[in-house]
């Protein structure tokens, strides 16, 4: 039996796919994608607590503290944790969540 790999990409995070202060495992390499805001940096994770995987357009924020957490070659960034900040915010005049990510340590068990 010959397995077919799905081609599909998975589907972007949004902020219901999420609670504040989740941990979402970034599960390939960081790539930057064109998009219709200009370029944007794309992670590719995995919710730990619901298991649920997506694409994730990080905003500026989120990447700047990512790059400098870790380092500015995406290939670095795999197998690292960012937890999920939710945060009400205006948005070109609408009320709505704003996903922000901080890298996460995880704590080393003596």
């Amino acid at each position: 039996m010959v397995e077919i790999p799905r081609r599909g990409k998975e589907p972007w995070l949004k902020a219901h796919h999420v609670e504040n202060h989740d941990l979402v495992l970034i599960v390939a390499p960081a790539y930057v994608q064109d998009g219709r805001y200009g370029e944007r940096t794309v992670v590719n994770v995995t919710v730990r607590r619901t298991g649920d995987s997506f694409r994730w357009s990080l905003n500026d924020t989120t990447s700047d503290r990512c790059r400098d957490a870790w380092s500015p070659d995406g290939r670095g960034w795999e197998d690292k944790v960012i937890k999920v900040q939710k945060i009400k915010q205006v948005v070109r005049g609408e009320e709505k969540f704003v996903l922000y990510g901080v890298p996460f340590k995880e704590p080393v068990l003596a």
